[in-house]
Formats: structure tokens, sequence, C-alpha cells
């Protein structure tokens, strides 16, 4: 049976529906790995998945409440920048880390959250689909 690798965010409307469809892929016999930050490790241990942590430096439970309570304080132009600063940091270390996870875990296909920015390219050279159902070959192009 296949290695599947899973991303999506921390966000119960994202989570719930994709612990759902690999809760049935593990049923079938397949290995379902979830690739997130480290917050959410818990939760989907919980459902009785494997889960690889990225950004545990970057993204340690401080950080994300000093995050939070940032984001409190700002509005308008400066909630949005800031929002966009963790957002491009987070594909960042995604970029960064997950690919050699997924080469070590010997990932053959990635099911991946269509808002989970950069999660699409990690698995480069693998079949991916997206929950708003594209595919992909792995192949460029």
């Amino acid at each position: 049976m296949a290695i599947i690798g899973a991303i999506c965010p921390n966000i119960p409307g994202h989570l719930n529906p994709l612990t759902t469809l690999c809760r049935e892929l593990q049923r079938r016999g397949h290995r379902v790995i979830f690739y997130q930050l480290p917050l959410a490790a818990e939760k989907i241990r919980s459902r009785g998945f494997e889960v690889r942590c990225f950004g545990e430096k970057e993204y340690s439970p401080e950080q994300h409440v000093k995050n939070l309570q940032v984001q409190a304080t700002l509005s308008g132009y400066k909630a949005f920048r800031h929002t966009r600063d963790l957002m491009i940091r987070g594909v960042r270390v995604l970029t960064r880390q997950v690919p050699a996870m997924l080469r070590d875990d010997r990932i053959e296909l990635m099911l991946v959250d269509q808002v989970s920015m950069g999660g699409d390219g990690v698995g480069i050279s693998r079949p991916a689909i997206s929950d708003d159902l594209r595919c992909t070959d792995g192949q460029p192009g």
C-alpha cells in the first residue's frame, strides 16, 4: 500500500475533512503521515495519525502566543502586514524543511489542502491531490 503525506492548516474546517479522508485511506491499508507545525501535532496524533513536525524552533508554543498577542494589538494595514509576514515565514519554513522529511519517509503521494500555501510545492516529483480536486502528476510544467 501507499505511503501518503498530508498537509493542511490547523483549522477545524480544514483539518476535520482531511482527517476523515485520511482515516478512510488508513482503513484501506495506506500509511498516512501529517506534516504540521508543533501546535497541531497532539491533536492529529489523538486522531490516530503519525505526525512529523516542522518549524519547531520557529513556531514554538511560546512564539505562537507572542504572535497572537501582537496580532491582537493591531488593526487595518498593520494587522494585514503582520499576518502576511507570518504567512511568508511559514511558507519559507515549510519549503525549507518538509521536502527532506518527505524523502526520508518515502512519501509516494501528497494530499494538500488548497489553502496550505507552499504545501503544493513541497512534494515536487510526487503525485499530489489538492482537496479542491486539482491533481498533478509530479512532473514540472
